[in-house]
């Protein structure tokens, strides 16, 4: 399986194009089970299936021979916790907010992370999502957090 596990990965075909975020619900020699990440919270979440492909190609290179290969149709990615990101260079990234940082300062260090601001993507639910009047996104509310102690010591609270 060299290295699948439930959880997630970016995955391509029919409903799923390419680069579409999913959650691995179930893995076997065969298939592999997920949920498109956008629909998790709807009433008709369902699973879908993606098989394992073969694939047959030829190679002309002195004696030609023919070369099955059977494998999943998945993209490898990467997560990290905000914590885990500090001191990570990324030439690109999408910061999944729909569990709003629960710490001063995550947004900023997930933020910095990214060599170019054009290169990063937001994953978030569509109550986080400002628009104007003509249904253009224009912003994402995100909460600032910090502590009611640092609040309190400064006589703001």
């Amino acid at each position: 399986m060299g290295g699948a596990k439930v959880g997630g990965a970016e995955v391509g075909g029919n409903r799923l194009t390419k680069n579409r975020k999913v959650i691995i619900k179930d893995i076997n020699n065969y298939r592999i089970g997920i949920i498109i990440a956008d629909d998790i919270n709807k009433s008709n979440c369902q699973l879908t299936w993606i098989p394992k492909l073969r694939f047959r190609f030829r190679i002309n290179h002195g004696k030609s021979f023919a070369i099955l290969r059977t494998q999943f149709p998945l993209r490898l990615a990467y997560c990290l916790t905000y914590n885990r990101s500090q001191g990570q260079s990324c030439d690109r990234l999408i910061l999944d907010t729909t569990y709003p940082p629960f710490a001063h300062g995550h947004f900023y260090v997930a933020m910095t992370r990214c060599r170019e601001f054009k290169n990063i993507g937001l994953f978030c639910n569509e109550d986080q999502l400002i628009k104007n009047n003509n249904n253009k996104i224009i912003s994402v509310n995100l909460p600032n957090i910090m502590h009611k102690e640092v609040l309190q010591e400064y006589n703001i609270l």
